[in-house]
């Protein structure tokens, strides 16, 4: 039988990195249900899905958080056999400089651009800035049973118009602002067409006596994910990511870690790694505003014990974030997150007192939450003495479940009994280290006791780190669309316990492939009984440092391949390609030419072969540039 590869390249980026530009949703060999494909034309990486395959049903094409403009479309019907006879897709796009490209008027829309076709602008660098679609018969009118349902996520206002139907316009025109995202899909008449964003279905929230409420003030429980640190796993913070763990796993929160002492923390790095930091926190809450997620901003004091210590470095951040994000009803702002070393309650309040009142100038409504003494678990003494004079505060609790049983829930219980409205905004299932055992029946009792009394909960921590902690496991370099195979035991534990019953992996999150990792390149489809487990050539980019000199921006490469395929691999050929302009400064093991913005990267004599089942994991390159850069896209051929 004729063997055939599959060259999966992956991007992992420990700084900065870019998101693919599609969604490749699971294909089946046949269609029996009606559905919709599309594919787009994207700023600076042309026609997508780049392997020519489709999005389907729903999925989302094109980018966030990139300032990508899409800048045309091809779209037809899936299922055809299901549809009366005739039935066709038209669309109509308003570009750049040229407006719509056909009537508006749903009476005349023969000359529409239909059934596959492309509707906007190659090679000229105009947005598309609004769009229509509609399905029709064979009469040439709307069909009776069947709509057609599209989102769009537009420059500053993201995916706020929800979803448009039958002809209406999605976008905006005169305003100059291009679309960066679609979804579509097929739905029958009748059914009702609703955003289940965490967000949109909920609101702002608010504090209700103990309990955490919705915008209709029902109680609402909080579940989520904590990023580790963002210094050290900023790859992590991707819409992917957000987007799987929302879709797949059944989180509501994301908390984005960001430590203050550690190393490369807000307050010892320098001011380039402070506005990376800045950077890293507004990208992680407009990816979270943009998938309906709520965010917390987590001033990790760790180290530093006292929260005092850098107190005017907090009020300093906390004014500015405030002010950002004022008019978002998803953030949430933890004020210090694990007091320590002797600090007393006395302490935190007094430092509390002068961060909240900083955040409630931009946000009177602004949910606020404040750490407890012995790294957030004496929460009775806030019980005592709590915070007076402002709304919507809550006091914190960390556990960690093979250290923190029975005596701490009980601590946690009468606290919230004697009036105390308390949030677990970190928690692991193993012991206080982060790396010790794991104890699932003291975590299924934690779980028992958070639902009883309503409590929000956030799991420590999203990483590969090699810890127990960690819900991805070490080996596993992707940053999201993760199997259930690729989840630590903490992590299968999680999405067990929320309870999620969408196969993990199976690209049913809506943008599976984005977060750094580059859509798989099929060379040859493989044989039905193949195995792309262990005929596959794995080329890894990881970023292992970032710094500034004052002019430049400095970006270091490791980059490892892996021949997992039956044969040798020879003279192979990486190529990187930079969204801008760059200099190599330096690169080793192997040859490297630059052409502008990409970099091609090849064998010297030790590594032309790599045998099957060899790694080789010693190449490397340091480029600079005066702009920040994004990440490369990547090919191997």
């Amino acid at each position: 039988m004729k063997k055939s590869y599959l060259i999966i390249l992956i991007l992992v980026l420990s700084a900065v990195f870019m998101s693919s530009c599609v969604s490749a949703a699971d294909k089946n060999e046949t269609v029996t249900e009606i559905g919709v494909a599309y594919r787009g034309h994207v700023q600076d990486y042309g026609n997508c899905p780049t392997d020519g395959t489709w999005v389907e049903d729903g999925n989302m094409l094109g980018t966030t958080g990139e300032s990508k403009r899409i800048e045309g479309f091809w779209i037809k019907l899936t299922g055809n056999d299901q549809l009366p006879a005739g039935t066709s897709i038209r669309y109509n796009v308003h570009v750049q400089n040229q407006g719509w490209l056909a009537s508006t008027d749903l009476n005349q829309v023969s000359n529409w651009i239909a059934d596959g076709d492309f509707a906007g602008s190659q090679g000229k660098g105009q947005r598309v800035e609004a769009i229509q679609i509609i399905l029709l018969g064979a009469d040439g009118l709307q069909l009776p049973d069947y709509s057609v349902v599209y989102s769009v996520h537009g420059q500053d206002y993201g995916w706020s118009q929800g979803w448009k139907k039958d002809g209406e316009i999605a976008g905006e025109t005169g305003q100059s602002r291009r679309l960066e995202s679609i979804r579509i899909k097929i739905i029958n008449k009748d059914e009702a067409i609703t955003d289940q964003t965490p967000v949109a279905e909920h609101g702002m929230l608010s504090v209700v006596g103990t309990q955490l409420t919705d915008k209709n003030g029902a109680a609402f429980q909080i579940k989520g994910v904590s990023t580790h640190g963002l210094s050290w796993f900023p790859e992590y913070v991707n819409a992917n990511a957000f987007e799987t763990m929302r879709d797949e796993w059944g989180i509501n929160a994301v908390r984005l870690a960001m430590y203050t002492t550690e190393y490369n923390g807000y307050c010892t790095g320098d001011e380039n790694n402070r506005a990376l930091l800045k950077q890293q926190v507004e990208k992680g809450v407009n990816l979270a505003t943009d998938l309906g997620l709520y965010v917390i901003i987590d001033w990790h004091i760790l180290s530093d014990g006292n929260p005092e210590t850098h107190q005017a470095e907090a009020i300093a951040f906390f004014d500015e974030m405030a002010e950002r994000f004022k008019d978002n009803h998803n953030v949430i702002y933890e004020i210090c997150n694990e007091p320590n070393n002797g600090t007393s309650w006395n302490q935190i309040k007094g430092y509390a007192e002068k961060v909240i009142p900083v955040i409630k100038a931009h946000n009177q409504d602004a949910v606020i939450l404040v750490g407890t003494p012995t790294w957030s678990q004496d929460v009775d003494q806030a019980a005592a003495d709590p915070i007076s004079g402002y709304s919507n505060i809550m006091y914190t609790l960390h556990f960690y479940a093979d250290t923190h049983r029975e005596g701490l829930r009980n601590k946690m219980v009468a606290a919230i009994e004697k009036g105390l409205p308390i949030f677990v905004s970190e928690y692991g299932i193993c012991d206080s280290s982060g790396n010790g055992p794991i104890n699932e029946e003291e975590a299924s009792k934690w779980m028992d006791v958070l639902n009883q009394y309503g409590v929000s909960q956030i799991a420590w921590n999203l990483s590969n780190k090699n810890e127990t902690s960690a819900l991805i496991r070490n080996d596993c370099s992707k940053t999201g669309n993760w199997r259930e195979s690729e989840l630590s035991a903490s992590g299968q534990w999680l999405v067990k316990m929320l309870g999620k019953e969408k196969e993990l992996g199976s690209g049913q999150a809506s943008n599976p492939g984005d977060g750094g990792n580059t859509p798989p390149v099929v060379e040859n489809p493989p044989d039905e009984n193949d195995s792309s487990g262990n005929e596959a050539a794995v080329a890894t980019v990881k970023m292992t440092n970032s710094w500034s000199d004052g002019s430049n921006y400095y970006y270091q490469y490791a980059i490892t391949i892996n021949n997992q395929s039956a044969v040798d691999l020879n003279d192979w050929k990486i190529k990187l390609t930079f969204p801008g302009a760059i200099t190599v400064d330096q690169n080793w093991n192997a040859q490297m030419e630059l052409r502008d913005q990409v970099v091609w990267l090849s064998p010297v004599d030790y590594n032309q072969n790599i045998p099957a089942g060899k790694v080789i994991n010693d190449i490397g390159c340091i480029i600079y540039s005066p702009q920040t850069m994004g990440a490369p896209m990547v090919a191997l051929e």
